[in-house]
């Protein structure tokens, strides 16, 4: 097991599916190398592991397709990552609060996050 992740922090031990959709300014900025385009999931697929939310990055406990990429209707830079099927987490109340609504839409897997990319991240 990793030694950043405590064992009471791992996903349970199940196949995970990653999707990941980039949102960028213009056709100009879509990675046009599909080795490129794979690559951006890396630090993604990484981070998702190391903070709990699946269980492993390996090809046997990951399916990810190729990353999608989409033109933003307001021109900035953003990423959505989709886990499923969805748990609460590692870091459960702290990410969704107290609200009961949100937490039932989470276990339902009808409610997401989308964050800024790196480059837009203050």
């Amino acid at each position: 097991m990793n030694e950043n992740v405590s064992a009471k922090r791992r996903a349970p031990r199940q196949r995970y599916t990653v999707l990941v959709r980039r949102e960028v300014p213009s056709v100009r900025n879509f990675c046009r190398d599909d080795d490129n385009l794979r690559f951006v999931t890396k630090p993604i697929n990484d981070a998702l592991k190391n903070l709990g939310f699946i269980y492993e990055d390996r090809r046997e406990w990951l399916t990810q397709p190729m990353p999608l990429q989409a033109v933003s209707a307001d021109g900035q830079y953003w990423g959505e990552i989709s886990v499923a099927p969805w748990w609460l987490g590692p870091l459960g109340p702290t990410l969704i609060g107290e609200d009961e609504r949100w937490r039932d839409q989470l276990a339902r897997g009808r409610a997401g996050c989308v964050i800024p990319s790196a480059k837009e991240a203050p």
